[in-house]
């Protein structure tokens, strides 16, 4: 069983803002520094305005007090960093796994990391759980540029299986991580009672009775009560698990417990299980849905004559 108790600990914002610094990578080290150039300076820039118009005891007052806001915000963000991490830490030690503050992402390939750019994978632990070894950290990439440019977070824990099976992915409608409408309508798969309601389930018709034997009627049951959504995806010899946001105690409870579900489900199916690397001319691997690039075409085109036709 999975011992949660780090969550519960408290830690002052003193010691997890030395831990943020003992840790600090380059990444961070960017951040520091573009939020000094952002607001330190920018701030500097205004004594010469207020000294010319005011005492210099006044000056001095005001330069002090926005430097301490912005010094203080800069230790408030690497404390709460650091408080999150060395939780983290202390979990990864209370379940014998280790933490890796940063993790090397570019040897992901589930359908999540291939969007955006900008990826990163940190607060990693990495360790063996009901006999497979499986790393859980934190995701980010960002989408766009400029104005239009936003970041997206997600908790994902990848596990390691012993045989290869086709491309199995649960979008869930409250999460949708993965944006199931990228994928072909011909690989949904209709499967019985509410959990279509929650889930779309994506996969190879040819192996539709394997993923009925994972997806059982308990999996479903257990999936539909989790407190976190969920999006699960199986490609190739790797099971992923997203969570959209963060994570947190509850997100991380939600995917140990998908893990575990689907491990439960799949232990017969591991030892057995024999896929070929193509069915006629089917590969096991979901085809993405060419709609999505046709209607942003389309839009792009109506926008372009829009401007024509009315400027």
């Amino acid at each position: 069983m999975i011992n949660y108790g780090a969550f519960q600990r408290k830690y002052r914002l003193t010691e997890g803002f030395k831990y943020a610094r003992s840790v600090r990578n380059s990444s961070a080290k960017r951040v520091q520094t573009l939020f000094i150039i952002l607001f330190v300076l920018p701030s500097l820039m205004f004594v010469p305005v207020i000294a010319s118009s005011g005492s210099p005891i006044a000056t001095l007052f005001i330069v002090c007090s926005v430097l301490g806001l912005v010094l203080s915000a800069v230790a408030y963000f690497y404390a709460r960093s650091g408080v999150y991490k060395l939780k983290m830490q202390q979990f990864a030690q209370d379940n014998n796994f280790k933490y890796l503050p940063q993790l090397y992402k570019d040897a992901l390939e589930g359908v999540l990391f291939t969007k955006g750019h900008s990826k990163k994978a940190t607060n990693g632990i990495m360790g063996s759980y009901m006999g497979k070894q499986f790393a859980l950290f934190d995701y980010q990439y960002t989408t766009g540029s400029g104005k239009n440019q936003h970041t997206y977070y997600h908790g994902v824990m990848s596990v390691q299986l012993p045989k290869v099976f086709p491309h199995i992915l649960l979008d869930n409608r409250r999460d949708s991580s993965v944006g199931s409408l990228e994928f072909r309508r011909d690989q949904r798969l209709e499967l019985e009672g509410d959990f279509n309601k929650t889930f779309n389930v994506y996969g190879p018709k040819e192996y539709e009775i394997e993923v009925l034997q994972i997806l059982n009627p308990h999996v479903m049951s257990e999936l539909l009560k989790s407190p976190e959504p969920v999006d699960i995806e199986i490609k190739g010899q790797t099971l992923f698990i997203y969570n959209r946001g963060k994570n947190n105690p509850n997100s991380i409870q939600s995917i140990f417990t998908a893990f575990e579900l689907i491990e439960q489900s799949t232990a017969r199916l591991q030892k057995t299980f024999t896929m070929s690397e193509a069915i006629g001319e089917y590969t096991p691997v979901l085809v993405r849905s060419k709609w999505p690039t046709i209607i942003a075409i389309s839009v792009f085109v109506l926008y372009v004559l829009l401007q024509i036709l009315f400027s």
